[in-house]
This record gives C-alpha cells, sequence and structure tokens, in this order.
C-alpha cells in the first residue's frame, strides 16, 4: 500500500477493500494501528497519501455497522487526525481526504447521540449544545487504542459511540475552519471568476463536494452552528479571490436546508445589493471577457455569488420572496454597468428560473426522509449507519415545479425579459449611434435575456407535428434515401412543465422564444453589415445568446453524460461485492436522477428546425466567416454542437462554405470556410457521401489560387482531414445474399404490429439500386476531377501528393479501373518527388491485388472480403495425421522439385505453420503452373488497365527512370521493400513480358559494384524472382537461367556494405515461400556453407557466407528443419574458431536450430524440454575439464579454447533464454552449471564472466519445466547448507566478495529455518561487540576492520531478510547497534559527520530522533 507505482496503489486497495468486507476485524485494526501513527509523526507525504487511501479502502468497515459494529467508535478519530489533510499546498493529499470525506458521510449522520431534552445550548451564535450524558453502567478505559475491539460488547460499543458524540459538533466546526482558511490562501480570480489554474479549481470543486455530504447529513442543532458560522465568515468578510468559492460553499448549506438558508441570507445580500449599487457599484460600463473587476465591487460580487448559492435547491422556498426577488433583478439590470455585474445579474436569474422549473431530487440523505425524520432514528441513528437500500426501497423526493411557481418564472419573463427584448429592439433601430454605451447596452440586455431563457431548458415542451417531421425528412442530412426509411422518435413523458400546445402558457412562452430567436436573427444580419472591431463584444454576446436559443433545451442544465460518468464514479467508489444488489441510497438517488436526464436527453436529440432556425443556421454560418478569429473560432464551435442537434444543417451549410472558397473571396472570409470545413461534422460528411465529395475535392484543389502560408496551411490540414474520412468505394456488398437475414425478418415482422407493406420494400429496394448508381457516377466524376488535376502542370506539389493519394483510395475491386488513371498512377513511380514516389508504388501494388481478386473470385462476397480464390491454390486432406506425417512433409523441402509431378499434385506448401502442434482436417499447398501457358487469363474488363501498364512497362526508358531512383544515394543499407514489391506486383500481371525492356538496365546495375546500384539491382531481382512465381515452368527456368550466372558475382563481392543489401535481398525472396521455387539459390548457398573455412585468416568470407546463410534460415524457419543436423555437423568442429563473428554466428544457429526441433519433436505437448543438444552439451561438459587444463594465463587467457568454446555457450544460452522455448535451456545449463559459475569468477577474462553472471541472472526469471523443480530445489538446499561457507565470505579480502555474499545470504535466510536465523544473529552480535579497532598503525587494524564490517553486513542481511515484518529479536539488535554506534561516535561526531551525504545525514537522523508531521 505504500508502493510508488499507482497500479499497484489501485489494486491494493481494492484488495483491502473486499479482506475488510470479508474479515474485517483481522483488516481495520492493522490499517488503523499504521493510520495512527502515519498521520500523527511523519514527514513523508507520500506515505501520509498512502494511509488516506488505505483508510478510504477500509472506510465501509468503520461506518457499516453490519459489516463490522465495532468499528464505529474509530470514525472521529481518524476524521480528527485528518484534518490537516485539507492544505491548499498539498492538493494530492486534500484530493485524497475529501475522498475519504465523502466515502463515510453517505453513511452517517453527523449528530450527538443524546436525548434533546437533555440538551442545552451553550453558545448561541455558534449552535454548538452541550449534551448531558445519561447514567450507564459501563466505565469508560483511559485510554483507546485501535486494536482493542474484542474487548467490548455491543452495548458498550455503543456507550463509546455515544460518548464520541459530543466531539461531532467541534469536529464539523474545525473541518469547516480548515475550509475556509483554504479560501482565503487562494491565488486572485481572473477575468473569467476562477481562482488560479485547473488545481485550484479542482481542489475547491473537492473541498466543497465533501461539506456538502457533511451537511445533507447534519442534525438539526449542527446544520443551524453551521449556517450560523457560515454567515458569520460570509457576512464580516469580503474575499476576492474566494467569490466563486463563497458561492459554492453557500451551495452546500441550501441543498442541506434551502428554507433556512434563504431566511438567514437572502434579506442580508438583498439589502448590501441595494446598498453597493446606490453607491456606485458596477457603475463603470465594460463589455469585454477579460475585464478585471474592480475593487470597490468587490462586495457586491461577493453578495451576488452568496445569494447565487442560496438559489440552489427547491424552488417553492423562493416564492415567499418572490417580490422582494423581482425588484432586485430589475434594479441589478439597471444598475449592474460592468461587464462581471451584469454577468452575475444574469446567473443570479437563470439559477432561480431553474431551481423554479426544473424537476431534480431534493435530497440525498443515506436513509428515506420519513425515517430521518423518526424519533428512533433522531436518538438511535448509529444504529443504522451503513444502511443500504434495494432500489424498490428508496423513496427520492423530487422537486417538480407548481403552479405558483410556473407563474413566478412567467411573471419574470413578463416583467423583466419582455420589457428587455423590447429595449434590444430599439437598440437596432436605424439611426441610433452604436458607441461604446450602446454596445455596453445591447450586451446587458442581452445577458439578462439570455440567461433567462438559459434557465428554463425544461420549462416548455416543444411539439413537432407530422407534417414538420415529413418536410426535415426531405431536406434531411440522409441523401437520397426514400422519407420513410428516415427515422424519427417518439417523445417520452420527462417533466417539462407546460407540454400542453393549447395551454395559453405554453403559448406565450413559445411565442416569447420565438420573439426571442428573431431579434437574434435580425440583430445578426445588422451587425454582419457594420464590419467594426467595436462591436466584437457585441458580437461574440450574441453567438452566446444563440448557442442559448438554438441548444439549451432538455437535459442542457442537468447532462446525461455528466451524470453518467457520477453515476458510474459512485457505484466504483461503493461497490463491495461483484453483482452487488443493494446500494447507498445516495447512489440509487442519482440513479434515478440518471434515468431523469436520459429521458431529457431523449427527447431533445430531435429537435424542430424550422424557417428561423434556418435563418439563425445561415447567420451562425456567416459569423464562422467573418473578419476577426475570437469570432470565428467561437461560431465554429457553436456551428459544429448544432449539427449533433440538427438534422440537415450540414447538407444545407455547405453551399455557403464552398462559395467562400472561390477565387477573389476576402483572406479572412477563405480561413474561416477552411478551419469549418476542417471539422469532423463537415469534412468527414462531405467525403463519406460520394455525391459530395467531388464537389468538395474540386473546391479543395481550386484552392491553390492563394499562396497565403496561412490559408495553405488551413488547405494542409482540411486535405488530411478529408483524407482520413475517404475510403476506398466498394458497393459490391449490396450484391451479397445473407441467408440469415431473411430468417431475422420472418421473425421482426412477428414481433410488429403492423409490418412494412411489399411496395415500400420494392419501394426502398428500388431507391438503392439508384442510390448506387449516383454513387458510382459520383466516383466516376470525382476521379476524373482528381486525375485533371493531378495531371494539370500548373498543380502545386503538395497538391499533386494530396491527388495521389485520393487516386489510391479510389483504386475500386468492384470495379474496372479506367487506362488513364492507372497511367497516371505507373508514371508516378519514377517521379522526382520521394512521397509521389511512395503512394504510386502502393497504388501499382493495390491494382494487381485488385485485378487478381477480380479474376479469381467467384461471388460478390469473394470482392467484398477479399478472398482471393487462387486456381493453383489446392486444400489438401490430411487423412492420417501424425509425428511422422510432420517428419514426412518436412523432409520433401530437402528434396529438388519434380516438376512433372508437381504440375499434377499439389506439394509446394509455401506457409507450413501448423502440424507441429495438432493438425487440422486440410492445409494448403500449390501446383506448378503448366509448362506453356499461364494459369489463367486476367478478367476481360481490366483488359484496358492491363495495356496501359504494358505499354508503359515494356518501354526500356521506364525501367531506366524508375533505376534512377532505386539506384540514387539514400542511406539504405538494406533493400526498400515498396520497390521490391511494386516490381513483383508489375511482372506478376505481365508475366515476362518487361523482362526485356528491363534486362539492359538490370545487368547495368548488377555489374556495376557501387553500393547503392547493387542495392536497386537486388531490389529489381527480388521483385522479378518473387513475381514469376506462378509463371508457366518454361518461362519461370527460362529467368533462372538467365540469374544463375550473376548470382556469383552478386554474392562473392568483397565488401562489406553488400552484406546487408543480398542478406535482406534473400529475406525478401525466402519470405513465406516454399524453398524449392528457390531451388538455385538454395543450392549455391549450401556450396558456399559447406566449403568456407571458418578459421581462414580473414574472417570477411566466412563472415559473409554465414550472414547469406542466416538470412535464408531464419526465413525459412520450421521448414529448415530437413538441414539442421547436416548444418550442425558442419559447424560443430568449429565451436573454438578463431573469430569471434564465427562464434556469434553459431551460437545463434544452435538457438535456432533447437528452436524449430522443439517445435518439430513428438513429445513437445508434454514437456518443453532440450533434448536436441543434450548430447552435445554433455560432450561440452567432459571436454571444458580438459580445456581447463590447458587453458592459457594471464593476457592470452582469452585465445584459449576454454574461453572461446564459454564465450559460445553463453551467448548460444542468452539468446535461447529470451525466446518462446526458456524453459527447455534448463536441461542444457543444469549440467553447464558448475562450469557457468567457474566463467564467473574467472578474472583474466571480464568478457566471458560478464556474459556468464547476466545469463545466470536472467534464468532467474523463467519457469522451469516441472521435471526440473526437484534438482533445482536441491540446488537451492544446497545453497542452504552451505550458509557458513557465506559467512566466511563476509570476511574475504575483497569489498565487493563481501558485499555480495552479504546480498547471497540475505536471500538465503529468506528461506531458512528460525533457528538458524537466531544462531547467525547471536554470532554477528558477538562478532560486533569483540571486534575493536585498534590504532590505525597497528599491523591488526586491517584484519580487524574486516571482521567488523563483516558483522555489520551480516546484520544488515538478517534485517534486510524479513522486509515486511519485525520480528521479536529485531527491536533489540536495531536499538542496540545504534546505541553503541551513537556512543562510540559522540565525541568525534562533529569530524565523523563528514562523511555522510546530507540525505544519509537525514536518514540517520530520523532512526535516531524520530520525527514529527505538522501538515
Amino acid at each position: 500500500m505504500f508502493s510508488q507505482d499507482n497500479t499497484t496503489v489501485s489494486n491494493i486497495q481494492g484488495a483491502l477493500k473486499s479482506m475488510c468486507i470479508l474479515e474485517p476485524d483481522l483488516i481495520l485494526p492493522s490499517i488503523l494501528e499504521r493510520a495512527g501513527p502515519a498521520l500523527e509523526a511523519l514527514v513523508e507525504t507520500q506515505r501520509t497519501i498512502a494511509v488516506i487511501k488505505a483508510l478510504g479502502a477500509v472506510a465501509p468497515a468503520m461506518v457499516c455497522r453490519h459489516i463490522y459494529y465495532p468499528g464505529a467508535k474509530h470514525l472521529l478519530p481518524i476524521m480528527e487526525l485528518l484534518l490537516p489533510g485539507i492544505d491548499l499546498n498539498d492538493p494530492l493529499k486534500t484530493f485524497c481526504t475529501t475522498a475519504f470525506i465523502v466515502e463515510v458521510s453517505q453513511y452517517v449522520k453527523f449528530g450527538e447521540l443524546t436525548n434533546p431534552e437533555d440538551s442545552t445550548n451553550v453558545d448561541i451564535d455558534t449552535g454548538l449544545t452541550g449534551p448531558q450524558l445519561p447514567t450507564v453502567e459501563f466505565r469508560l478505559p483511559s485510554k483507546m487504542s485501535f486494536g482493542d475491539d474484542a474487548d467490548y460488547s455491543k452495548d458498550e460499543q455503543d456507550t463509546l459511540l455515544i460518548t464520541m458524540s459530543e466531539q461531532i459538533a467541534d469536529w464539523v466546526a474545525a473541518f469547516l475552519r480548515r475550509v475556509i482558511l483554504l479560501f482565503e490562501n487562494l491565488p486572485e480570480e481572473g477575468a473569467n471568476g476562477a481562482a488560479g489554474g485547473q488545481t485550484e479549481v479542482n481542489l475547491v470543486d473537492a473541498v466543497c463536494g465533501a461539506f456538502s455530504q457533511i451537511c445533507v447529513h447534519l442534525s438539526d442543532p449542527l446544520y443551524d452552528m453551521v449556517l450560523n458560522m457560515v454567515f458569520d465568515y460570509a457576512s464580516n468578510n469580503v474575499r476576492t479571490n474566494a467569490v466563486r468559492a463563497i458561492h459554492q460553499l453557500v451551495e452546500c448549506i441550501a441543498n442541506a436546508n434551502p428554507q433556512k438558508t434563504l431566511t438567514k441570507f437572502l434579506p442580508y445580500c438583498a439589502q448590501n445589493i441595494r446598498t453597493e449599487l446606490d453607491h456606485g457599484a458596477s457603475s463603470v460600463r465594460t463589455t469585454s471577457l477579460n475585464s478585471v473587476a474592480l475593487p470597490a465591487d468587490a462586495t457586491l460580487h461577493w453578495n451576488l455569488a452568496i445569494l447565487r448559492g442560496s438559489m440552489f435547491n427547491d424552488g417553492k422556498m423562493t416564492l415567499k420572496y418572490r417580490r422582494e426577488l423581482l425588484d432586485l433583478f430589475k434594479l441589478l439590470h439597471k444598475k449592474a454597468l460592468s461587464k462581471r455585474g451584469f454577468s452575475s445579474a444574469g446567473k443570479l436569474l437563470s439559477s432561480t428560473l431553474l431551481t423554479l422549473t426544473h424537476t431534480y431530487p431534493l435530497e440525498n440523505k443515506f436513509v428515506n426522509l420519513n425515517e430521518w425524520n423518526s424519533e428512533e432514528f433522531r436518538a438511535n441513528h448509529h444504529q443504522h449507519w451503513g444502511r443500504l437500500y434495494s432500489p424498490n426501497d428508496v423513496q427520492p423526493s423530487w422537486h417538480v415545479p407548481d403552479t405558483d411557481e410556473i407563474d413566478f418564472a412567467l411573471e419574470v419573463f413578463r416583467d423583466l425579459v419582455e420589457p428587455t427584448l423590447v429595449s434590444l429592439d430599439a437598440l437596432l433601430e436605424p439611426g441610433v449611434s452604436r458607441d461604446a454605451t450602446w454596445r455596453n447596452d445591447f450586451c446587458r440586455h442581452l445577458s439578462i435575456v439570455r440567461n433567462a431563457f438559459a434557465g428554463i431548458p425544461t420549462l416548455v415542451k416543444e411539439v413537432i407535428t407530422a407534417e414538420e417531421l415529413r418536410e426535415a425528412a426531405i431536406s434531411s442530412d440522409i441523401l437520397n434515401e426514400i422519407p420513410e426509411m428516415i427515422a424519427s422518435i417518439d417523445p417520452l413523458k420527462s417533466g417539462f412543465a407546460l407540454d400542453d400546445p393549447k395551454d395559453p402558457r405554453h403559448q406565450y412562452m413559445t411565442n416569447l422564444k420565438r420573439r426571442f430567436g428573431e431579434f437574434l436573427h435580425k440583430a445578426s444580419l445588422s451587425l454582419l453589415s457594420q464590419d467594426e472591431e467595436n462591436i466584437l463584444d457585441a458580437v461574440l454576446m450574441l453567438i452566446r445568446s444563440i448557442r442559448t436559443y438554438m441548444i439549451e433545451y432538455g437535459d442542457s442544465r442537468d447532462s446525461y453524460y455528466v451524470q453518467l460518468d457520477r453515476y458510474h464514479n459512485e457505484l466504483n467508489i461503493t461497490r463491495q461485492y461483484a453483482n452487488q444488489k443493494v446500494w447507498p441510497r445516495a447512489v440509487l438517488v442519482r440513479r434515478a436522477r440518471l434515468y431523469h436526464a436520459a429521458r431529457l436527453r431523449w427527447n431533445s436529440v430531435e429537435r424542430k428546425r424550422g424557417p428561423l432556425e434556418d435563418q439563425l443556421i445561415q447567420d451562425v454560418t456567416e459569423w464562422c466567416l467573418w473578419n476577426y478569429a475570437t469570432v470565428r473560432q467561437a461560431s465554429q464551435g457553436l456551428l459544429d454542437s448544432l449539427c449533433s442537434t440538427f438534422d440537415g444543417l450540414r447538407r444545407r451549410t455547405l453551399a455557403t462554405l464552398y462559395k467562400a472558397l472561390d477565387p477573389g473571396t476576402d483572406d479572412d472570409r477563405m480561413k474561416g470556410a477552411l478551419w469549418t470545413l476542417n471539422t469532423s461534422a463537415f469534412a468527414k460528411y462531405a467525403m463519406g457521401e460520394p455525391t459530395l465529395a467531388t464537389e468538395l475535392i474540386e473546391k479543395l484543389f481550386a484552392c491553390q489560387h492563394n499562396e497565403k502560408p496561412s490559408i495553405q496551411e488551413a488547405v494542409a490540414a482540411l486535405a488530411e482531414t478529408c483524407l482520413s474520412g475517404f475510403i476506398e468505394p466498394c458497393y459490391v456488398v449490396y450484391e451479397v445474399e445473407n441467408p440469415y437475414v431473411p430468417k431475422a425478418i420472418f421473425r421482426l415482422r412477428a414481433c410488429l404490429k403492423a409490418g412494412p407493406t411489399d411496395e415500400l420494400v420494392k419501394k426502398c429496394a428500388a431507391k438503392r439500386g439508384k442510390r448506387v448508381q449516383l454513387w458510382n457516377d459520383s466516383v466516376a466524376r470525382t476521379t476524373q476531377v482528381v486525375l485533371k488535376a493531378a495531371e494539370s502542370s500548373k498543380t502545386h506539389w503538395k497538391y499533386s501528393v494530396v491527388a495521389i493519394r485520393y487516386l489510391r483510395s479510389l483504386i475500386r475491386r468492384d470495379a474496372p479501373m479506367t487506362p488513364s488513371h492507372v497511367r497516371y498512377l505507373v508514371k508516378a513511380t519514377h517521379n522526382s518527388h520521394s512521397t509521389m514516389r511512395y503512394y504510386a508504388q502502393r497504388a501499382v501494388m493495390k491494382i494487381s491485388r485488385f485485378i487478381k481478386l477480380r479474376t479469381f473470385s467467384h461471388s460478390p462476397s469473394d470482392l467484398a472480403l477479399e478472398r482471393n480464390r487462387n486456381p493453383l491454390k489446392c486444400k489438401v486432406p490430411v487423412t492420417m495425421p501424425s509425428y511422422d506425417l510432420t517428419s514426412q512433409w518436412l523432409a520433401e523441402y530437402k528434396t529438388p522439385l519434380d516438376l512433372a509431378k508437381a504440375q499434377r499434385e499439389p506439394i509446394l506448401r509455401e506457409k507450413f505453420t501448423t502440424g507441429w502442434l495438432a493438425w487440422p482436417d486440410s492445409t494448403n499447398a500449390y501446383l506448378v503452373p503448366p509448362s506453356s501457358s499461364a494459369i489463367h487469363p486476367w478478367e476481360i474488363d481490366n483488359e484496358g488497365a492491363l495495356t496501359a501498364l504494358r505499354e508503359l512497362t515494356t518501354q526500356a526508358s521506364y525501367w531506366k527512370d524508375v533505376a534512377k531512383h532505386y539506384a540514387s544515394e539514400n542511406h539504405a543499407e538494406v533493400i526498400v521493400q515498396d520497390h521490391a514489391s511494386c516490381v513483383k506486383s508489375i511482372f506478376q500481371l505481365l508475366e515476362d513480358e518487361p523482362f526485356e525492356a528491363l534486362r539492359p538496365t538490370l545487368e547495368s546495375l548488377l555489374s556495376d559494384n557501387d553500393q547503392n546500384k547493387q542495392r536497386g539491382a537486388a531490389e529489381f531481382v527480388a521483385g522479378l524472382l518473387s513475381g514469376s512465381k506462378h509463371w508457366p515452368a518454361d518461362k519461370r527456368l527460362k529467368l533462372w537461367d538467365w540469374f544463375k550466372p550473376y548470382i556469383p558475382k552478386a554474392f562473392d563481392q568483397g565488401n562489406n556494405d553488400m552484406i546487408s543489401i543480398w542478406s535482406s535481398f534473400l529475406e525478401y525472396s525466402f519470405y513465406n515461400k516454399d524453398p524449392r521455387r528457390m531451388q538455385p539459390m538454395v543450392d549455391y548457398l549450401f556450396e558456399k556453407f559447406n566449403s568456407v573455412d571458418f578459421n581462414a585468416e580473414s574472417t570477411f568470407d566466412v563472415v559473409k557466407v554465414l550472414s547469406f546463410f542466416r538470412a535464408f534460415y531464419e526465413e525459412l524457419s520450421w521448414k529448415f528443419a530437413p538441414w539442421t543436423d547436416e548444418v550442425l555437423r558442419r559447424c560443430w568442429p568449429e565451436i573454438s574458431s578463431e573469430h569471434d563473428d564465427v562464434l556469434s554466428h553459431i551460437s545463434e544457429l544452435m538457438a535456432f536450430c533447437d528452436k524449430i526441433m522443439a517445435m518439430a519433436t513428438q513429445y513437445f505437448c508434454t514437456y518443453h524440454r532440450g533434448l536436441y543438444h543434450e548430447g552435445r552439451v554433455l560432450e561440452l561438459v567432459k571436454r571444458f575439464k580438459i580445456w581447463r587444463a590447458e587453458r592459457l594465463p594471464g593476457v592470452r587467457a582469452f585465445q584459449s579454447t576454454y574461453d572461446r568454446v564459454g564465450v559460445l555457450v553463453c551467448r548460444w544460452l542468452f539468446q535461447a533464454i529470451h525466446d518462446t522455448n526458456a524453459a527447455s535451456t534448463f536441461d542444457y545449463v543444469l549440467p553447464l552449471m558448475p562450469e557457468l559459475f567457474r566463467f564467473t569468477e574467472i578474472n583474466d577474462n571480464d568478457d566471458l564472466a560478464h556474459r556468464a553472471k547476466v545469463l545466470l541472472n536472467r534464468m532467474c526469471g523463467v519457469m522451469p519445466p516441472r521435471p526440473l523443480l526437484n534438482p533445482i530445489l536441491d540446488s537451492i538446499f544446497t545453497g542452504i547448507q552451505t550458509s557458513p561457507v557465506v559467512c566466511r565470505c563476509l570476511d574475504d579480502e575483497v569489498v565487493e566478495v563481501r558485499e555480495m555474499a552479504a546480498t547471497t545470504l540475505t536471500g538465503i535466510l529468506r528461506v531458512s529455518p528460525r533457528r538458524s536465523v537466531l544462531a547467525l544473529k547471536d554470532r554477528f552480535v558477538r562478532l560486533a561487540k569483540s571486534s575493536s579497532l585498534p590504532d590505525r598503525k597497528s599491523p591488526t587494524y586491517t584484519n580487524a576492520l574486516r571482521q567488523r564490517h563483516a558483522a555489520i553486513l551480516g546484520i544488515c542481511a538478517l534485517i534486510e531478510s524479513y522486509p515486511y515484518t519485525v520480528e521479536r529479536w529485531m527491536p533489540e539488535l536495531l536499538t542496540g547497534v545504534l546505541a553503541e554506534h551513537t556512543k562510540t561516535h559522540q565525541d568525534t561526531w562533529h569530524e565523523d559527520s563528514r562523511r555522510f551525504t546530507e540525505e544519509q545525514l537525514t536518514a540517520l537522523s530520523t532512526l535516531l530522533t524520530g520525527s514529527s508531521y505538522y501538515a
């Protein structure tokens, strides 16, 4: 639980919670015993936080009486210890503390457990009561610890809890003071009203969340005390840095008891607000969002925040102050002229209307309200702590607006909002001077109206008629679909106060809101014609008002997604076990609120879009194109939000945005259009609809006329967004017949009251046919548009890159490609721009793949799923699956191919990946094509594309141009696979037709010894050989006859740079390929491998051969199995080679052979054992004794056979231990273990010693096979029995040996009997006491110092062997050693202390003197 890893801590908290529910009497006392000291006297903040998190995990055991009855008495002491956790300077600690308080507060009531008649007020101002305890026959202990739960009965536990309840009032008061202290130390608020950064905002939210949970569960006397304390602070202080914080603080107490809060605060705040306004507060006209409040306005803002917080809950309580509030709203509207003043006034109005008209839970206490108010609960609420409810037992109290509340809200609109709208209309009259005063009046009036409508999202239900739905379907964003197939939703009852369109109140509010919308449109037209900077604030206020008009409806103020996140968070916090059915009542109240928000969300998904809404959408679109960036950004965000609410908006808006991209358009307007289109709501919509994509792409390429960098940056961003949403057109899926669909439709018809008629089905099918035809026509037009732009000489290279990416996406599997399309892409493969070549080559590969797919597919589903049914590919049944069959098929790879047989029987197996563990019913194999004819003519529809490809690739000039780029200097040390794959694709389609055109260029490259030329040649040859895979046999033989003479020249070049190039050539050529297809290459590689001299004077030749051979066998993988014995017989005599690189290759080969032969073994499924090299390992064990005796001494030691073979063995085992067959390595390590240990002790060959140490270390991380467990355990016990040897090593002359011996002893002691530990403890203590140090000049000083060091190392090993527990003998040992150390060094400590670092001195001081923690 003290881990630094967050994942570990999270898992530990979950484990603690589960364990404390299962066995609370075992878990809780242990946690509490650690929590007390950790919270009282600890300087490590991280440890404090860990303890608080652990307490949160075990909180149910402290507050849930049904889980652990004695746990309740520990709650108050722990909460007192946590009070310093409310700390502005340590946010993480504060977050953890508030999380714990929220966790426990939802289970308990904060109140004294005494008879109210026995309580008397002792402090009227604070509300504290002085209880008179009843007489009980139980004597309280003088001191109670956290671990004595079992010593008390239930009655005694209750008495303890009742006694402690006296201090609850003091704790609540202390907590509130800590909260207020935190608020007072907040940084100053900025223009946005937030104090500090996001951390401070989250901190205030967390603290207020905890305080709100406490207030809800306060008893009446304690609530009065808290109310008085908050009122006392709010009425005697004005803090400019805590305006937002005081608002949230008052919200907390208003949530618990709105009546008392309003009675206390409203008259006081209203009077102060009037006084401040009368004395000139908020009289300076400002409208800017960045304007900072004046100090003179601080009291006004303070009281407005308090009053707004008081309006948080239960609108019925505000009716008493109806006239006073309405007059106050009017006064604020008239006199609050500053930006923050009229904004705060608007928020106050919005909060009041929301409280009046919204439906919401009134309380979330931990028991039902009738039980909370019962006398029995008041007297014995401690017995109900931790009460859990099933959903049916919860009786939530809801606020539902009644007639009086609705009338009050309508009165506000009649007396305040409607006259304000008249004033706004007057401001737009012709001839009115639009100066700073006009701007202030416009923003001020509009703020009031906007906030008023924002406060009634659920007052009036929007009604959409059937005719309006039909009209909406016609202009829907869903194109080319019949109206019957465009779905609409039926509204649900969700608490709208006015849901009857015939109700005069509904009609009044509907007309008033429409009047508000008409004004917004009128104001937009007026301000759009006035292109001046001084109206910027007015425009921003107008955009926010349009957002309110269009979006503030339904769940806008009670967001479904916010409630969903909070509900899930509360579930995760309060979940005690899996499949839990009962929950805290607050969670179930949250769930009810979530369901209500879901119904509101459902009703707001589909909104009515009439002529006025269309006009406002057009206005927002125009603001997206305005001159000022701040307005454009705000409008673009609003338009993006509107797209998810109003269907048909995107379709309507695109024309305006496209027009702004025409040549001659103002730069700012064009920039606004580009960034608006770049949002996912527009770009991906237009690109995903083929009938719209053509125009967008055409407009995009037309943007080249404007060379302004900022515009081109926007074009690049839009192009990237469009490309991400532009996918390959493929409509063949509509032709796929799914046999399960008719059955599902038949079952669906039985569930419907009135199923679809056959006429409707036919109408829908006919529309689908027309729609697909429109899509195909649109794709063809798009291809022509992009191709025209790509081929134009005026197109900038950046646009050309975009064009070729579009053209690559437009290659279709369900339709043949046009010759012009193919011709451009093939020509681009030798374009001078590397990015163009990259996409062109990928396009050629895609063309080849789809031509083969269209030729070999048997049905539309094959095309849709890209299933290539190659006629040469056969399913070979596995009739007798066995190990012998596996061995037989593997052995066939070694036998050269019989062409006549291979043309009759499918014996070529490219991907032989199954059979080593279990055989399927059949496996894939290939036939060799006939000798004189192609396997299949390509589909006739693709003849045009093939002709275009043939015309270009049969010209020698094409290959010369391609070769220039392939052979150019690019610092690549291996072949580029895209180059080879592009060549491969061409020769797959055209067979040997382009070869004669390529041949002169290729031969020229092969004859040139330059590295880049050789790389280009390797790429051509790799693609050519791979592309000839399914050529007719005679053509393939002819190709090999041409290439055979070049093989020795290519692979025998005396240049190191060529090794990596031709090695990568081999890797590409043999990848997923039957080696018999490459028989000449296989023969050449084995010839060179068998003839090379492993001990030649120069290592180049042998390393070159071994590098090529490694590339060969690694790509073959399991298919190399038939050659393993032969290859190892060739290498085994060379294991003592003089060349280090040769040893490296041999070790890799041994590891590889062991791996693939383990896959081929018959007994792999039983135990993965290392059997293949068993004989060689035993031979090594014998020969190492001889080689060790012959080992050369001194600096020539590394030349010894012993050392060279030792390095090879370490390399081999190290590689094997990191592979999938790591466990099998134990079979080789155990016989070699003595020799490996000897390797680690060698002093004259650091390389061998280091490799052996690393190998042994890595072996510890591998799980050994079960049959080897006993031998390994025997070795461990042998080590335990030889611990005296380790103890003697503690006295070794070499310091490193002593330290390693101490580490080894620690590990041994952890698995040793306790009696041996005690014996060693006595031995090391005696040694420490008897090892007195003589004078430094004494000849015995060194031995005495080493002896004392050995004693200290032994004591450290003893202590470290018990990292998580404190043994009985440990305190005496620790204190004795430290005391002796302090006693013997106190006289010279001023000198000895200089040998310690600062961190070491701090740690030593903590050990000797302890520490204190002050938050």
